[in-house]
């Protein structure tokens, strides 16, 4: 919060039932060097998405605007032959989404929580440059505003999905869902703001594919699969599908675009295997290499090289020689661990992103074999 003052106590002073002289950050959380954050800020962000949602409930859209009238009723995506619906949270509805920004407090909290539980499993992004754009003073870097809006509000969607009820309870003083539809809601209007149907922005791309690998579950394993077929057509419409290095571009921004194509390829996989059809990135149809094997460090939009891979694995054994039995010994070995990084409390900050990589292969082979 901005302001040098408020009228609520902050969630700390609450907590230990000590006096709070009300600045923000107050005296009381500079002296213990702790975050200082209000005990209800969530809590009034959330009614003031309340608030939103009721009034573009009974908000009359204006007559001599036919096309904004028409919007409201959503879009079609008709991909070989299938028809998707996507509804109204996609169309942009007039509300300022400056409502929706938390605190400097909340957004260092949840900066965080990305960098540590999302950024190291989906590396969409180049952290040093994205944490170039969502400080307020880089916030120029993007030429589109909007395109800056919808990457924040990713982030921080992204963050609320990879925290457990627990930490969120105690963290925000709010219910892990709730705080989820709020933000969820945030970047779908931030999304729709930006166009991304539409757009030709990287930036843009790269906010849509970071909330739909960040949305799992079976309740929304139809609407991922239909965002991900626009995603698909709109990638395809910037090249993502050829190499940077046959186009001419420079090693960073190939690199940028290797890591969005596939995570994106990924998001299709994925999205395939919970309705049990088919991919719709084909194999033959691109030829994007792989990301390069490197830390965000080694390269930079100023890289006139590209960076040099690090070398883990010196040798390794061709699978035509492996025997029948101990593939069936690693298939077992596969499920255990699947099972030990859901569950184990080191990696327990990850798990709601292991759930969405269940190890179909390893199960039917060993299945298969007893």
């Amino acid at each position: 919060m901005d302001s040098a003052s408020t009228t609520r106590s902050c969630r700390r002073c609450s907590l230990k039932k000590i006096r709070c002289d009300k600045s923000q950050p107050c005296a009381s959380c500079i002296k213990s060097a702790s975050e200082c954050v209000l005990e209800k800020e969530v809590q009034v962000l959330t009614h003031k998405l309340d608030a939103v949602n009721h009034r573009s409930k009974h908000h009359s859209p204006p007559t001599e605007n036919r096309r904004a009238v028409e919007g409201e009723h959503g879009k079609l995506l008709v991909d070989r032959g299938s028809i998707h619906y996507i509804n109204h949270e996609y169309s942009s509805m007039a509300v300022s989404l400056s409502d929706f920004y938390p605190s400097s407090a909340l957004d260092r909290i949840l900066w965080n929580l990305f960098e540590e539980n999302v950024a190291p499993l989906a590396m969409i992004f180049h952290k040093p440059w994205l944490a170039s754009i969502l400080n307020s003073a880089g916030a120029t870097a993007i030429a589109d505003y909007k395109a800056f809006e919808a990457v924040r509000f990713a982030v921080y969607f992204a963050a609320t999905t990879s925290m457990s009820p627990e930490q969120c309870t105690e963290t925000f003083s709010q219910c892990q869902p709730s705080l989820q539809r709020y933000y969820h809601f945030a970047t779908q209007q931030a999304s729709a703001r930006a166009n991304f149907l539409q757009s030709q922005s990287l930036t843009v791309l790269q906010a849509t594919t970071l909330f739909l690998t960040c949305l799992r579950g079976a309740d929304d394993a139809a609407f991922v699969r239909a965002m991900t077929a626009a995603v698909h057509r709109i990638a395809q419409g910037l090249g993502l599908h050829r190499d940077g290095t046959y186009l001419g571009l420079s090693p960073f921004e190939t690199e940028v675009r290797r890591r969005l194509w596939w995570a994106i390829y990924s998001l299709d996989c994925q999205s395939s295997e919970f309705r049990a059809i088919g991919t719709q990135i084909r194999e033959g149809t691109y030829d994007t290499k792989l990301p390069l094997n490197i830390h965000d460090s080694d390269i930079s939009p100023e890289s006139s090289m590209s960076a040099a891979e690090q070398v883990s694995l010196m040798a390794r054994s061709d699978v035509e020689d492996l025997k029948w039995g101990k593939l069936f010994v690693i298939a077992i070995e596969i499920l255990e661990f699947a099972y030990l990084l859901e569950t184990d409390p080191r990696t327990k900050k990850w798990s709601r992103l292991f759930q969405g990589y269940p190890q179909w292969h390893a199960a039917i082979f060993v299945l298969k074999q007893i």
